[in-house]
C-alpha cells in the first residue's frame, strides 16, 4: 500500500527557537512512522520515500537523521559503492581507517549494525549501490530508507536487473511514503507564519494557489515578498506583493 501525504519541514528558526522545532504535519508524522516500521522490522528493513523536485525531501531526510540519530548520505551522478560505503562511514562519525575496499566493508560490519541509514537523492543510484544497501541490511541489521525523486522507480523496474530489483523491492513492500503538496493549513503554518505571522485565509489560500503547495516553491516566493516589500519599504503583505512575488521569480 503506498502512502500519500504533504509534505512539511522544518520551521524557519528565529531567536530562541530550539533546533528542533519541527512542525508535524500529516506528511511528517506518516514519515516517522514508516521509520520506526523499518526499524522494528525483523527483516526486509528498507523503506522508500518518493517525492517530485521540490517537494521538501531533503529538509524531510535531514529530520529523520536528527530524529532517529540515523546516519544520512547524501548521493551524486557516478557515485560508486566504495564511495557510496565511505560516504555512509565518514557520516556515522566514525574515524575510518586507511585500506581497501575491503578493510571498508570490514569495518562497516563493526559500525552499522543495528543503525538506520537515510539515502537521499537515491534516484541517483544503480542497482550496484542499492545492491550495497541491500546487504547492510540483510547482513548487518542494519536499518535503510531510500528517499528520492519518481526515476529511482525506474532503477527498481529495471528489467535487465530483474532479480536483484524484485529483491530489493520485495523487501521495501509497502513500506513507503510518496510526498505530495502541502495543503493550505500547512503551508500557512510551516512557511508563512514563520516569516510573517498570521496573514488570514485569504491570502493563505492565495499563497497556496501559487505555489501549488510545494515546499520550493514556497520558500523562493517568501523570499521574493521580502524583497519587494523591502525595495518599497512595505510594512505588510497584500495580494498585490504576493502576485508580484511570483511574477518577479517567473521572469
Amino acid at each position: 500500500m503506498v502512502t500519500h501525504a504533504s509534505c512539511s519541514l522544518k520551521r524557519p528558526h528565529t531567536h530562541g527557537v530550539q533546533p528542533l522545532d519541527i512542525i508535524e504535519t500529516k506528511n511528517v508524522k506518516k514519515a516517522l512512522r514508516l521509520a520506526e516500521t523499518v526499524i522494528a522490522s525483523s527483516d526486509r528493513r528498507i523503506g522508500q520515500i518518493v517525492g517530485e523536485p521540490g517537494s521538501g525531501k531533503t529538509a524531510l531526510s535531514k529530520l529523520l537523521a536528527e530524529r532517529f540519530s540515523g546516519i544520512r548520505v547524501c548521493c551524486f551522478e557516478g557515485i560508486s559503492k566504495a564511495q557510496l560505503t565511505r560516504d555512509i562511514l565518514e557520516a556515522s562519525g566514525a574515524t575510518l581507517p586507511g585500506g581497501t575496499s575491503y578493510d571498508m566493508m570490514a569495518f562497516s560490519r563493526q559500525i552499522l549494525p543495528g543503525r538506520l541509514i537515510i539515502v537521499d537523492e537515491a534516484n541517483h543510484l544503480r542497482i550496484q549501490q542499492l545492491e550495497r544497501v541491500r546487504y547492510f541490511c540483510d547482513e548487518l541489521g542494519t536499518a535503510a530508507i531510500l528517499m528520492g525523486t519518481p526515476l529511482v522507480n525506474k532503477v527498481l523496474s529495471a528489467q535487465a536487473t530483474a532479480v536483484l530489483t524484485k529483491q530489493l523491492t520485495g523487501r521495501i513492500g509497502s513500506k513507503r511514503l510518496d510526498i505530495s503538496p502541502m495543503d493550505p493549513r500547512e503551508l500557512a503554518a510551516t512557511v508563512l507564519v514563520p516569516a510573517f505571522g498570521d496573514l488570514g485565509p485569504d491570502l493563505s489560500k492565495a499563497f497556496h494557489a501559487l505555489t501549488g503547495g510545494w515546499w520550493r516553491e514556497a520558500l523562493e516566493l517568501v523570499d521574493g515578498i521580502k524583497r519587494i516589500m523591502a525595495a518599497n519599504k512595505l510594512e505588510s503583505v497584500t495580494l498585490s506583493v504576493l502576485t508580484a512575488a511570483k511574477k518577479e521569480g517567473a521572469m
